[in-house]
């Protein structure tokens, strides 16, 4: 046992030698030399110093990982020094800007400046505002966001053309929303009577008294202002159009444009409060502008400020949700307000999806709406969410025509389809633009309605500098159907009795698809 102890004892001691083994003043001049010369030596280099100081491969190779170790670290010291340094000179430089501010004097009043943020007082002023417009309306609005740049007002009623960008957003706030819109549409999309009951014309109308019970928060909007007007659809259909395609049209501004462009005249995204997850937009959250239009000069448009939210239900689902989340610029008691709308698109797995659309909004019209429109405007038709799945599904045939055959031999070649496509699209988009009542998209110079309801715009050409366009544009009402009047319009053969141009040798070239507004 003695023996045994010696042993341990002198082996403890043994080690304790090694570990605190200390290299000579010559050795590391030597290796430090090396260091300057190559940090990273390779095996070759480590054996030739291995000989030269007589020392072990493993020593040489450990002794360079800890200087270079030890380098790093002074390198992270310096720069902590270097930064914390900067950071002192921009304290100290922002606390001489604040007593200069103190002592500045105005050089138009000759007094000095308030000592009081009048930012945060002017959003106390108007978080006030809203909340006794609320107890005025009875409609509860959504949480106001401080804007560091505030849009001046305009009697006209505010353009998408400004530059909107709102700063310091609550995003918590929003997403509340806009989850909160999400739940109630997915409500409206999958529940049936007696939420939705149908009319005589086989339409979805909204039980309000249901809609009551089921949403008491939301249905209490409206509630204390009679002059507040409710419009509420629902429509599904098949589209030809994968769902992540439609996804992702939807939750682009510029894209949602062109797809619906006799129902959307313009709009913006303001600010992407949240981008969501990669590759199929979900949890994916915007606030945006939106004009909304009908393709006649008698019916005004509506704007809205919106949330837009996307949700991926379950695998193969996906709905979007708008919402109006009212910003201070926009305030009114005269804009519309929409209530969770949108869609719930379910993929089916063979290029087609079903959409299903429901519109809900609230409108306290300030002029009466004209005599030719009434019906179709208070019924629903005219914003309703009949005429979005009809547009929706049409847009998706014309997209399917790029991919036929050719059946003319004037376009035989894909890219040249795709450019008359294209061509077809701008001038659709320019006729909707010059129908509907919507300035925001153009400088019109002259716009107005006369005694006969014509109204007459003007404005210049991006294609022409020196150039000027004039629009003329009215509605009137004809004793045949819509289907015979199209017919009319498009057949070449009757064209020269209603064009002045009617000397023109008009024929028919081709035929890919057709489009109705």
């Amino acid at each position: 046992m003695e023996f045994l102890g010696d042993s341990s004892e002198t082996d403890k001691k043994t080690m304790k030698k090694k570990r605190f083994h200390r290299h000579t003043p010559h050795q590391i001049q030597r290796l430090e030399s090396a260091f300057n010369e190559c940090q990273h030596p390779d095996e070759k280099q480590r054996m030739q110093l291995s000989r030269e100081l007589g020392l072990a491969p493993r020593q040489i190779k450990f002794w360079f990982q800890n200087r270079r170790t030890q380098k790093k670290a002074q390198h992270e010291r310096a720069d902590n020094c270097a930064l914390k340094e900067e950071n002192d000179r921009i304290r100290c430089e922002n606390i001489a800007i604040r007593e200069a501010l103190k002592h500045t004097i105005c050089p138009t009043c000759g007094d000095a400046p308030s000592h009081e943020d009048s930012y945060f007082d002017e959003q106390k002023l108007r978080i006030e505002n809203a909340h006794l417009r609320e107890e005025f309306m009875g409609r509860p609005l959504s949480h106001l966001p401080p804007l560091l740049n505030q849009m001046p007002f305009h009697s006209g009623g505010p353009s998408l053309d400004f530059d909107l960008i709102p700063g310091n957003i609550d995003k918590s706030v929003m997403t509340n929303v806009a989850v909160t819109a999400m739940e109630e549409l997915i409500r409206l999309t999958q529940t049936n009577e007696p939420l939705w009951i149908k009319n005589d014309g086989a339409r979805d109308v909204l039980n309000l008294e249901s809609y009551e019970n089921m949403f008491p928060r939301a249905s209490s909007r409206g509630g204390k202002n009679h002059n507040v007007r409710v419009e509420a659809s629902r429509s599904s259909g098949i589209v030809f159009i994968n769902a992540i395609t439609l996804v992702d049209m939807l939750m682009d501004s510029d894209k949602s444009a062109e797809l619906f462009p006799s129902v959307v005249a313009s709009s913006k995204t303001l600010a992407v409060v949240s981008s969501g997850l990669r590759g199929n937009h979900g949890e994916a959250l915007h606030l945006m502008l939106e004009e909304l239009q009908v393709l006649s000069p008698l019916v005004p448009t509506r704007e809205f400020s919106v949330l837009r939210y996307c949700q991926q239900i379950e695998h193969g689902t996906w709905a979007i949700v708008n919402v109006s989340y009212e910003l201070p610029q926009f305030i009114s008691s005269s804009r519309p307000y929409r209530l969770p709308s949108g869609c719930l698109i379910q993929d089916m797995s063979n290029g087609y999806c079903k959409v299903t659309w429901v519109e809900h909004v609230e409108i306290s019209e300030q002029e009466p709406i004209h005599e030719m429109f009434k019906d179709s405007v208070r019924e629903g038709l005219a914003f309703g969410a009949e005429r979005w799945i009809a547009t929706l599904q049409r847009m998706c045939e014309r997209f399917t025509a790029l991919h036929e055959p050719a059946t003319s031999s004037v376009i035989p070649s894909p890219e040249g389809k795709r450019s008359v496509m294209k061509l077809a699209q701008r001038m659709v988009n320019n006729f909707c633009l010059s129908v509907g009542t919507s300035n925001n998209t153009r400088s019109t110079v002259v716009s107005g309605m006369n005694e006969f309801g014509i109204r007459v715009t003007s404005y210049k050409s991006h294609h022409e500098p020196n150039g000027m366009v004039l629009c003329a544009a009215t509605s009137f009402w004809l004793p045949v159907s819509p289907l015979i009047v199209f017919n009319f319009l498009k057949d070449e053969r009757t064209r020269p009795h209603f064009l002045f141009f009617d000397s023109l040798n008009i024929r028919k070239k081709m035929h890919l698809m057709y489009q109705k507004i």
